[in-house]
């Protein structure tokens, strides 16, 4: 699997489809890769408590940092990490690019 890309993007407008989409993503990375070792799983939805969707709690780290830090730690026990960023903001061409 060593062609697969580093990055993938699942966009569109119908969050049912998205959640689909996105399922199917993470099972074709995982392959027979435990997903409780492999996956980790993060979501930049604003939190009910401060509206704030980049804070997991008021004293920890910022969420992205921590996407960031699990994305380059080596995989333990698997073949690869598939690390999954849920409910992003709405992004324009530039920022996703």
């Amino acid at each position: 699997m060593s062609s697969v890309p580093p990055v993938h993007l699942v966009l569109g407008d119908d969050p049912r489809f998205r959640a689909d989409a996105t399922k199917a993503l993470i099972a074709e990375l995982l392959g027979a890769d435990d997903p409780s070792l492999a996956l980790e799983e993060f979501s930049l939805a604003p939190r009910a408590d401060t509206g704030d969707a980049d804070t997991p709690a008021a004293d920890g780290p910022p969420i992205v940092a921590t996407a960031l830090g699990s994305a380059s730690t080596p995989p333990f026990g698997t073949e690869r990490r598939v690390i999954v960023i849920r409910d992003t903001p709405k992004m324009s061409a530039t920022t996703k690019a």
